[in-house]
């Protein structure tokens, strides 16, 4: 089973186990692994001037509801959209690339309540107008990836039919025009697109986690590098395209950790790795997401024993590499989740504990470059879309 951005959150809800590692994984961002009344409408606040607004989502039982917050100041927010969902199970959401627009998978008000039950992939304004349906038998957990003129999205579908299952990731039109890309016995996630239009995927399966390639036509699969034997998680493409940000396992004595890798794409199928920090027999990293302007990554890092996991900022431009740790919280630690487009806010996701056995409790905070934090919403369960400018 595939877990994505709010998964572990519908899994916990529905009962069932996951491990810690994963859990903090999931809970920062993506990890491995008609419709009822919908309500809302446009929000003016929301266009106002001023800094850049957070788009995040927030859970209900069987309503979930998207807001527009103020980075330098999150509870002035404007309540953009409600969404209703089957009671339990929240929507998987994402914001298109000029932030104008929002695609998500809901299970239906009317429909099976279960991780496994056919969602639906829904799209509308980033104010919740001109809504529409654009594809059914959809997986829930596995949040839609835009393509960069935001002209269509990729989500998965999987048959668990008797004859043995199969994925697909599908690329679907604004105008709701479907065409397979992917179709595996493997487990496939999307993991974005480059500027040219091409899809880069992950396949999961016990051999390991690999990287593979299709071209915006579809039907040509190419493998391009294996990155681990074991699950990697949180993949991010860098803005240009040409490297892949990535956590794989790492094995230190008794202790599994996880690790951040770039693996750079401008070489070919070729796995050529650079370690994005020194290794260490102690300690986790988290969700390796690039700068806006893709001259290096922010890493979320925790060394065990130490007060205050800080991000880590990894400059690792044309074979340098220079670490500066970023303003640390007075306790627990942070996952990062995404850098504002002027690199002024970092969003986070923040715990209080003190170890991935023993994360406590979190909620998503924003941090300014000057190191001020202030906490999105007192609600833990709150999933960050991303990024938009004030004016858009």
């Amino acid at each position: 089973m595939i877990l994505t951005r709010g998964a572990v959150r519908v899994l916990r809800r529905a009962g069932k186990a996951a491990g810690v590692v994963v859990v903090v994984g999931a809970l920062a961002v993506g990890v491995w692994s008609g419709v009822g009344a919908l309500r809302g409408g446009g929000n003016d606040a929301a266009k106002a001037g001023g800094s850049p607004l957070l788009i995040y989502s927030e859970f209900g039982r069987t309503t979930d509801t998207i807001w527009a917050a103020q980075a330098d100041a999150p509870s002035r927010r404007s309540r953009l959209a409600a969404i209703d969902h089957a009671p339990e199970y929240g929507i998987v959401a994402s914001l298109s690339p000029d932030g104008n627009h929002i695609a998500y998978t809901v299970l239906p008000t009317n429909g099976t309540a279960a991780i496994d039950a056919p969602a639906e992939v829904w799209l509308m304004d980033r104010d919740g107008r001109n809504r529409r349906r654009l594809a059914a038998n959809a997986d829930l957990p596995v949040a839609p990836v835009w393509s960069p003129d935001g002209s269509a999205i990729v989500f998965r579908r999987s048959d668990n039919g008797d004859s043995g299952g199969r994925f697909q990731l599908v690329r679907v039109t604004t105008l709701g025009v479907e065409a397979t890309l992917v179709n595996t016995a493997s487990g496939v996630m999307p993991v974005g697109f480059t500027p040219g239009g091409s899809l880069y995927y992950v396949s999961l399966s016990t051999a390991g986690t690999e990287l593979g390639v299709v071209y915006p036509s579809g039907g040509v699969m190419s493998n391009v590098a294996h990155l681990s034997d074991d699950f990697a998680r949180d993949w991010h493409l860098s803005p240009d395209g040409t490297r892949l940000a990535y956590l794989a396992p790492r094995q230190n004595g008794d202790t599994v950790s996880y690790g951040a890798a770039v693996l750079d794409l401008s070489a070919g199928a070729t796995n050529q790795l650079r370690a994005a920090s020194a290794p260490s027999s102690q300690g986790d990293e988290f969700n390796p997401i690039w700068r806006p302007d893709g001259t290096g990554i922010t890493i979320g890092r925790l060394t065990s024993g130490a007060a205050g996991g800080a991000p880590a900022l990894q400059m690792a431009a044309a074979g340098a590499t220079t670490v500066q740790s970023l303003a640390a919280p007075p306790r627990g630690f942070d996952v990062p989740l995404a850098w504002s487009s002027d690199a002024g806010y970092l969003a986070v996701r923040f715990f209080e504990g003190i170890s991935v056995t023993n994360p406590g409790r979190s909620w998503v905070t924003v941090v300014g470059a000057d190191g001020e934090r202030q906490t999105v919403s007192p609600n833990s369960d709150v999933e960050v879309m991303g990024w938009a400018d004030s004016g858009g």
